[in-house]
């Protein structure tokens, strides 16, 4: 597995980068297919931060962790990662991908700048991402695994594109187009 470890601001410590090296190849005994995990940390307001994101074939695993000391940060950190790779891998053996399943990737577009109006918000960010034919319950597991509080893709009861997104409550809801 290929391990990249960077700090928003300042060097890593030696001590720190070789901790966090060892935990993150410690993840391997758990899914062999993790191809390579890229790891941010950077020192913020709340506290010392730490991101990390596995990419596995076909998908991400990410978790993030903020809190006070830097080992204790990275030491709860892949406590999440390790019972999030647990849970992929369970769901990787229990359904196996489909031969010659179809995959749809979605291409994101460049927006023709317009005028903007001072102090409005405006896009900073995109992202590409690829659409995969999924249960909503698998697209549940991919939401939780990766972090976020939505999720894209298509649905495999229906073939439409759909977004799965975490309520107020504690519930999903989802989103299907028509």
């Amino acid at each position: 597995m290929q391990v990249s470890i960077q700090r928003k601001n300042g060097d890593i410590p030696a001590e720190i980068r070789e901790y966090v090296g060892k935990k993150v190849q410690k993840l391997g005994r758990f899914y062999q297919r993790i191809l390579s995990a890229d790891v941010e940390l950077s020192d913020e307001k709340a506290g010392f931060r730490a991101q990390v994101t596995l990419k596995v074939p076909g998908n991400i695993i990410r978790a993030e962790e903020i809190g006070d000391g830097a080992f204790q940060v990275i030491d709860v950190l892949m406590e999440k990662l390790e019972r999030q790779v647990k849970r992929y891998k369970t769901l990787k053996e229990d359904k196996p991908r489909k031969p010659g399943e179809p995959r749809v990737v979605a291409r994101a577009e460049t927006a023709t700048p317009g005028p903007s109006i001072p102090g409005s918000p405006r896009i900073v960010r995109r992202k590409l991402v690829e659409l995969k034919p999924m249960s909503p319950d698998e697209a549940i597991l991919q939401m939780e695994l990766l972090g976020h509080s939505f999720f894209v893709f298509i649905n495999s009861e229906d073939l439409q594109v759909s977004v799965l997104y975490c309520r107020n409550d504690g519930n999903y809801g989802l989103i299907s187009a028509t």
